[in-house]
């Protein structure tokens, strides 16, 4: 059902949001209580579900189905603060919750109530130099629910990425400098 997403749709959306996200803009999650502050440097992605010229010429030669996902890349050592995270699905399982707090660039401090073991092997199998956020991703297919593997293209889901797994965001918003991409879990551009 999520592959029968509008194409052009999702890429005139996408486009819009990457026109909010220029270099060296400020970044700030908000989830829970919980803040996460970054810069925004060079380098975007969209996942369109469109392989056209300007994908080609950029070396991005395939696209994923179902499709619905900017990615924005973040500036190493501009990540601080803390994000707290839903049920997310890794490679080793899924972490019913999480808290993640960053400093630097960094992560410094981890946490779960109920996934601690899972959690401590995800993040102690990366080498603690490497333990850091490199992109945001935002959401945009409306027809992707949450739940079944793929929540990094849900509409209005974020994510961070550059650790052992994409740390998914339900209900966050996601801030460049003033404007509000994304308000509860809701794409606003």
């Amino acid at each position: 059902m999520a592959t029968l997403v509008d194409f052009g749709a999702l890429k005139k959306t996408g486009k819009e949001l990457e026109s909010h996200l220029p270099n060296n803009t400020a970044g700030v999650i908000l989830t829970g209580g919980s803040q996460l502050e970054f810069e925004f440097e060079d380098g975007t992605g969209l996942e369109d579900g469109i392989v056209d010229e300007e994908d080609i010429s950029a070396g991005h030669n395939m696209a994923y189905l179902p499709p619905g996902m900017l990615t924005k890349h973040v500036k190493a050592g501009s990540v601080s603060g803390k994000v707290k995270l839903p049920p997310t699905l890794t490679w080793l399982g899924l972490v019913n919750e999480a808290v993640l707090e960053f400093e630097n660039g960094r992560l410094v401090r981890w946490s779960s109530r109920s996934s601690k073991e899972r959690l401590d092997s995800l993040i102690k199998d990366q080498p603690e130099n490497e333990r850091g956020v490199n992109a945001v991703t935002i959401g945009l297919n409306p027809l992707v629910r949450y739940g079944y593997a793929q929540d990094r293209f849900a509409a209005g889901s974020i994510g961070i990425s550059g650790l052992e797994f994409t740390g998914i965001i339900r209900n966050g918003t996601l801030r460049a400098d003033q404007a509000v991409l994304v308000d509860k879990g809701k794409l606003i551009r």
